[in-house]
């Protein structure tokens, strides 16, 4: 058995305090953005409505409502003056409610930095004594290049693919793609901003201005929507990623665990430098000793962890919608079409139940009113019941009719011409007879 030479005071000043306090800070900063991301996500969902995720949702939502208001406004207004406001909501909207490619950078940024830390800190490691039961073999640096490469490929697939953009062109095929259900599509409301019938599933997007079919949701990192027609790529987009974070995070910690086993640290001591007494090297000890050493990977590898976390949450959400053949925006229609129907349904059982007291006093005062207590309880509960059996998904056609139609979607035939009435079907016949005999003649 040998001595470390590093101690574990010795690890706690100077740069090793600023490494560890780094450390720790992208931790917590992690770990905050992951609560927020689900706090965001669930908030508003049945199960967390009532608890303390629901009032960080309600919360926040406040806190975002009270920056959008005219209060808020007014505040800065005496601040920083008008023109000053102005290029601030120039800004805001700019980021928050146009197509920009911030994201789509951000995206590429993220990559390339963790690419570039990669390379230099984990590449000497590739291979790294590949003959020992516990080393690393070279194929693993083939698998970052190959894996990089397909990640950037499906990003700019994303980019540029069609979602599924409704027109002139394809609005009498679109409207035969999917039939109106009656409940949260009826067939009756057309796209103000694009001036054409609405058809059921599609959605107008005010981040791209135009109308998409079977509209999901808008995705800023890919900088474009996530409709009918790109939907599995959406997917692959989302698979691809996941798999890559979770393959390097795997892989980064295999590379800690035979660099840690090289130097055969647990059969060392360390000398503690205030009793100078010898103590066995710990999981605690080692922990330091890696983020002294090898901070930048080790760094890494928990971003990645984290990072692939949500997107396997993300994956799993949508291949859940394809279960169900529905979509983002159709859940919170769902969402809320539910919440209204039992909303309605307990003011009016409030009223009942006001109506059985007012009876109930005139009874005690000897003008009695007739028992309609009992006939309308049951009605307001058989009105309730018969509603929400109407909040029925009518696309949902099994799993495996939903998956066919995500991963082959079908192809519709063109739509018949429009109806045109007997006297112009008549002129326009008459006038190519007439175009007809003046062909020949000539």
């Amino acid at each position: 058995c040998t001595s470390l030479h590093v101690a574990p005071k010795t690890l706690i000043g100077g740069a090793r305090l600023r490494m560890s306090i780094t450390m720790i800070t992208a931790i917590c900063v992690s770990l905050g953005m992951l609560l927020f991301m689900y706090v965001m996500l669930m908030g508003d969902s049945d199960f967390h409505q009532n608890g303390i995720i629901g009032y960080l949702f309600r919360s926040l939502n406040g806190l975002l409502d009270f920056f959008q208001s005219d209060r808020f406004h007014n505040m800065v207004r005496r601040v920083v003056g008008n023109s000053c406001l102005e290029r601030i909501l120039r800004v805001q909207d700019y980021i928050c409610y146009q197509n920009n490619p911030i994201m789509p950078a951000m995206y590429v940024s993220f990559v390339v930095i963790g690419f570039w830390v990669f390379a230099r800190f984990a590449f000497p490691y590739l291979p790294f004594e590949s003959d020992k039961p516990w080393g690393i073999s070279y194929y693993h640096k083939v698998n970052a290049f190959l894996l990089v490469g397909a990640c950037a490929y499906i990003f700019y697939l994303c980019l540029v693919m069609d979602a599924g953009v409704i027109d002139d062109a394809n609005i009498r095929e679109e409207i035969h793609r999917y039939p109106y259900d009656g409940v949260i599509y009826d067939g009756k409301k057309d796209c103000w901003t694009c001036k054409i019938p609405r058809p059921a599933r599609s959605k107008h997007c005010s981040t791209c201005n135009r109308c998409v079919s079977r509209f999901d949701h808008h995705c800023p990192w890919i900088r474009n929507c996530v409709g009918g027609k790109n939907l599995r790529l959406f997917l692959s987009f989302l698979g691809i990623h996941a798999f890559l974070c979770s393959y390097g995070a795997i892989l980064i910690f295999y590379i800690l665990r035979a660099i840690v086993l090289e130097q055969e640290l647990y059969v060392k001591f360390v000398r503690d430098r205030t009793t100078g007494e010898l103590k066995a090297v710990t999981h605690k000890i080692v922990l330091r000793w890696l983020i002294h050493l090898h901070g930048p990977l080790l760094g890494l590898g928990f971003a990645l962890a984290m990072i692939g976390l949500v997107l396997w949450g993300f994956l799993a959400y949508h291949l859940w919608l394809v279960y169900k053949n529905t979509t983002t925006n159709e859940t919170f229609k769902w969402k809320d079409l539910t919440r209204d129907i039992k909303h309605k349904h307990k003011k009016r059982q409030q009223a009942l139940a006001a109506a059985a007291e007012e009876e109930a006093e005139a009874e005690a005062e000897g003008k009695r009113k007739g028992g309609k207590k009992d006939k309308e309880g049951e009605e307001g509960a058989l009105t309730l019941k018969e509603q929400l059996a109407k909040c029925v998904n009518i696309y949902d056609r099994g799993f495996v009719k939903n998956f066919s139609e995500m991963m082959f979607p079908r192809k519709l035939p063109p739509a018949p011409p429009p109806a045109v009435p007997q006297a112009e079907a008549e002129a326009a016949r008459a006038a190519g007879k007439k175009a007809g005999k003046e062909k020949k003649r000539k």
